[in-house]
């Protein structure tokens, strides 16, 4: 073998080493771009693992307050059906009332006119007795008015009116968070 071939070949081995330490060189290169890129993502995966859980937490929160309201409601509904049977229980009692005072006024107003009748004394009494009347007729009308308002307290229509709105609201909310998984970018995949 030549020298001159000898040192060709050790070119052409020399030129084959380069290419291959370069091949070498440019696969280290895309091994380390390939572990940045994998970190990159575990950090990307970590990220979205963390509001995942914060999404998880704040609809358990709201499924739990949801569950609280609802119970409020129930315990609302209790009351607002005793309060209505005390509520006709009571204006009951006031119809009873009114009836016997309507019943005790006409017979003292005939029994005072039988005896102003029977002894004469309507002349300068009747002021004085439609006076005492009148007083009586106020006095009555204040009961009257005391039980309107007893009535007119235990009457809570507004307040029920308001805890429906408020389930209402609450339902939609639920439905609307319940779609949430299935409509989120970040659920879904």
């Amino acid at each position: 073998m030549s020298l001159d071939s000898l040192f060709q070949q050790i070119l052409l081995t020399e030129q084959k080493a380069e290419e291959k330490r370069r091949l070498l060189h440019q696969v280290k290169q895309e091994i380390a771009l390939g572990h940045e890129k994998a970190k990159n993502l575990r950090e990307q995966l970590d990220e979205a693992k963390r509001k995942l859980e914060d999404e998880v937490q704040l609809l358990s929160e709201k499924f739990f307050r949801l569950e609280f309201l609802q119970k409020k409601e129930e315990s609302l509904e209790k009351q607002k059906d005793e309060l209505l049977c005390q509520k006709s229980i009571l204006l009951e009692a006031f119809m009873d009332i009114k009836r016997k005072i309507t019943a005790e006024d006409e017979k003292f107003l005939k029994e005072l006119t039988d005896f102003n009748n029977e002894y004469a004394l309507t002349s300068n009494r009747e002021l004085l007795i439609k006076k005492r009347v009148q007083a009586e007729i106020c006095e009555l009308e204040e009961k009257e008015n005391v039980l309107r308002n007893v009535i007119s307290f235990l009457d809570f229509e507004n307040e029920i009116r308001e805890a429906k709105c408020t389930t209402k609201y609450l339902e939609m909310e639920k439905t609307h968070i319940s779609e949430k998984p299935q409509t989120d970018p970040e659920c879904v995949r």
